[in-house]
Parts: structure tokens; sequence; C-alpha cells
């Protein structure tokens, strides 16, 4: 099969390897194009002690596809539609096929289209999983970013929980994050129980943030040391069970994945490219099957 692989001193590129064995074999139609892509295809895994110095990395997290084999006792059906997150630097998703646990997977509803479906995992669990870290829902909580990625499926995540939702956000998004039930704000002020702060700013956003609240970064190792509050970091894991339920979510219109362009797996560097275009909506999908 093929798949997109970087070698220790090497750029990312198409290699021919086994198909792999597990529990539950995905033939992968779609991979969305995420951040910690080109995170990896500079090698940064091998550097961050994510995996060996000499380790080969696979590109990409997220994927959609079928099921078409399965293990003894795995409670899914080949021909059954799934996505999920590998969250394992040495594994691609920018490739013909992955094995996967059971556990880790989700059926992708009826109404979702395959490519659709490629563009919520990783995001929508990092956001789901960054708010478990928030805390007790219901105070004034600051969402940084609240247009993209992360955010956007974090604004209407926080909103059903019960937090009073401020969106920070470009004038030209701010209509769509109040339509996700939020304030949009477009500058920092203070005054906020909490902050997730899926732009990355750092200080400037912990400091909105009154004594005693609490800080969450979405990048492990970005977040500001300070006793004042508390400060911490998601690291997203797979959640076959959790992602169902956001996909449940999605089907509802209460999160809406969005994809802005789409290349076969043979133009991977074209969809690195594109993903890097700072500002734009949407995600970009690389296409396999």
């Amino acid at each position: 099969m093929q798949a997109v692989h970087v070698r220790p001193g090497g750029a990312p590129a198409i290699v021919e390897v086994p198909v792999p064995a597990g529990e539950v074999l995905v033939r992968i139609a779609a991979a969305a194009v995420n951040p910690v892509d080109a995170f990896t295809a500079a090698g940064g895994p091998r550097d961050a002690g994510w995996a060996a110095p000499d380790a080969v990395l696979g590109l990409g997290w997220d994927l959609a596809g079928e099921v078409v084999a399965v293990g003894d006792g795995a409670a899914i059906a080949p021909g059954t539609r799934v996505a999920a997150i590998v969250a394992d630097p040495t594994v691609a998703t920018f490739a013909e096929y992955v094995a996967l646990p059971a556990a880790d997977v989700a059926p992708i509803p009826d109404g979702i289209g395959t490519v659709d479906a490629a563009a919520l995992p990783l995001a929508s669990l990092t956001a789901a999983q960054a708010l478990d870290l928030v805390g007790e829902p219901g105070g004034d909580l600051l969402i940084t970013g609240a247009a993209g990625a992360v955010g956007g499926f974090a604004v209407p995540l926080a909103v059903r929980a019960g937090w009073t939702v401020t969106g920070l956000a470009r004038p030209a998004d701010a209509e769509g994050v109040r339509d996700a039930g939020a304030e949009a704000a477009t500058g920092l002020t203070g005054g906020y129980d909490a902050a997730l702060d899926t732009a990355s700013l750092g200080e400037s956003v912990a400091a909105t943030v009154r004594d005693g609240g609490a800080y969450i970064a979405v990048l492990p190792g970005t977040e500001p040391r300070t006793d004042r509050i508390r400060s911490v970091a998601v690291s997203v894991r797979a959640d076959g069970q959790r992602l169902a339920g956001l996909f449940d979510l999605a089907a509802q219109g209460v999160l809406a994945p969005r994809v802005r362009a789409t290349f076969p797996l043979a133009r991977f560097d074209e969809a690195l490219a594109a993903a890097a275009t700072r500002g734009a909506r949407g995600k970009v999908v690389v296409t396999v099957a």
C-alpha cells in the first residue's frame, strides 16, 4: 500500500509499505491536514521525544474511511464507514490503510459525507478534551481563535455545556461566533473565569483570567508558567466513544465540519502548502480512495 513517510534527514515522500494488521483494518478515503502535520514533516516528533531519533514518521492524524476487516470480538462490521484519530507519530493516515484498536473508531452517521467526516476528529476531540480541563461549567469563558478549526467546535460545545462564552475572532468572523451562541470580541479584555486559547496567544490571554481561574493551551509546552491561575495544556487522545457523540452533534447541526479544498494523495505536498495559508477557514483534506 502507499503511505506518506518521513525518514530521518529526508522530506515527506510516498512509499510502498505492507498493509498493516490490527483489530480494525480501515481503508482510508480521506484525511484532513492539521498544523501538527507540518511539525511532523519537519521531523518535529523526533526532536520533541515523541518518537525515537531514528524513527520513520507517518504524516496525518485524522482519517475517515471504511472498515474492511476486523479481529475477533470487535463490535463493528466490515463495510461500516468510520472515522478516528491516530496519535502515534510513526503511523500515517495519509495512506491507503490503517489498523486501529476498535475503541478508537467511531461510525460516521448517515448524512455526513466521508470527506466532511475527515475534518472532524482531531479538532473536535481537542476541543472537547480541552473543555474537560477547564473545569465545572457555569462561568465566563474566553475562547480565542473562535472561528478556527478547534475554536469553531469549542464554542458550541462550551455554550451547550453551560458556559457564558466570549469568542475572540476577526471582525469578518464575528457573525458566525454569535450564531454559535457566544459573544463576539475582536480584542482582549479582562475578567474571565477561564480561557481556552486555541489561537495560542499565551501570556496576553492568561492575563485576562481572574485569580484562581484556568488557562488551557492546545499545544503542550506553550502554556504560560504562573502560580496565579491554573495553566495546563490538553494532550489529545483517541476516544471512539467520545468521537461518536461528537458525530451525533454534527448530524444534529450543532457542530459543522468545514472543508475548503481537497487534494489527492499524490499531491499531498500541495495539501500541506494549502493548509499553511494563514487566516483561511475550513480544512484541507487529502483524498485517498
